[in-house]
C-alpha cells in the first residue's frame, strides 16, 4: 500500500509541477494531500499520504452510503481539516501531523458531527475503526465522542 501511496504522491508530482506551492487550490478535495505530499516529501508513513490521503480516498468511496446531511458533513470537515493544517504553516512533517490530529476534534464540533444521524457516525467509526487502536487516535476519538455529551447542572 505504501509504495502504492508513494508513487501517487510521484505522479502528482510530475503532473502538477507548476502549482505545488499553492496546495489551497485543492481544499476541498484528495488530491490536497498528494499536493502536501509533494511539498513536504514525509514519504508513505507521513501524514499525508498514510492517513490524510488514504481516508479521504476511504470516505470518498463511502460517501454514497451516507445520508444526505452526512454527504454535507463529509464536504465539510474534509475542508475545515485541510484549512487547518494550510493555516498552521507547519514546516515539518512531525509538525503537520501533529496540527492535522489536533484539528479533528475542533472540525468535528465546528462541522456539527454530534448532529449526525447514528447511522452517519457508525459508517465514520467503520471506517476509522483500525486507527482506535493507535493511542493518539483513540484519544482523539474519544474527544469527538465526549463532545457530543453535555450535563446540565441541576
Amino acid at each position: 500500500m505504501g509504495i502504492v501511496l508513494f508513487l501517487l504522491s510521484a505522479w502528482f508530482a510530475e503532473a502538477h509541477s507548476k502549482i505545488f506551492d499553492d496546495c489551497s487550490k485543492f481544499i476541498g478535495t484528495c488530491d490536497y494531500y498528494l499536493c502536501k505530499e509533494s511539498n513536504s516529501a514525509c514519504g508513505a508513513e507521513g501524514y499525508y499520504l498514510e492517513f490524510g490521503y488514504r481516508y479521504c480516498q476511504k470516505f470518498e468511496t463511502r460517501k454514497s452510503e451516507y445520508s444526505a446531511g452526512g454527504q454535507t458533513w463529509l464536504s465539510e470537515v474534509k475542508a475545515c481539516l485541510q484549512q487547518e493544517i494550510e493555516n498552521s504553516r507547519a514546516g515539518s512533517c512531525r509538525e503537520a501531523r501533529s496540527v492535522a490530529l489536533s484539528s479533528h476534534v475542533t472540525c468535528y464540533e465546528r462541522t456539527n458531527y454530534c448532529e449526525l444521524s447514528f447511522w452517519d457516525k457508525y459508517r465514520v467509526y467503520s471506517t476509522v475503526n483500525e486507527e482506535l487502536e493507535y493511542r493518539d487516535f483513540a484519544k482523539i476519538a474519544f474527544r469527538i465522542a465526549g463532545s457530543c455529551f453535555t450535563f446540565e447542572e441541576e
